[in-house]
């Protein structure tokens, strides 16, 4: 883990933002219905009290809404780099690619909150040879 600086927000701004994050959009899909008012409290009404911050992680993680948003951002980049495949030879076609790969890396930094650090999700790295 870099720190704050590496992902460039401290460890529950979106929370204490009241953004709602796609890891927050799909556990609020299979939220119960104390789950429900915890995200009407703390995203909808910005009120965010002491132990909301573990609670948001239990429920994310009991959902595996961060998995799910890892996988999610893992998928748009693979069809990223099939879409590139289609195209022709192209100098910028290697930004491209680079920028696809960009995605991985934004995955792998797809974080479980923890109590006091952020513990990264790894993911495989790419296979070269692309374009």
């Amino acid at each position: 883990y870099g720190g704050t600086a590496a992902i460039g927000k401290a460890l529950g701004d979106d929370l204490r933002e009241g953004k709602l994050t796609l890891p927050v959009i799909r556990a609020l899909a299979q939220a119960d219905v104390d789950e429900r008012a915890f995200w009407a409290r703390t995203i909808g009404k910005g009120r965010v009290e002491d132990g909301d911050l573990e609670q948001a992680q239990a429920i994310l993680s009991r959902h595996g809404a961060l998995e799910s948003t890892r996988q999610t951002a893992l998928d748009w980049a693979e069809r990223a780099r099939q879409s590139l495949r289609e195209l022709p030879r192209h100098p910028l076609g290697d930004m491209l690619e680079d920028l696809a790969s960009f995605g991985d890396q934004l995955a792998a930094l797809l974080v479980i909150l923890g109590q006091d650090h952020l513990i990264f999700l790894g993911t495989k790295k790419p296979a070269s040879g692309g374009r």
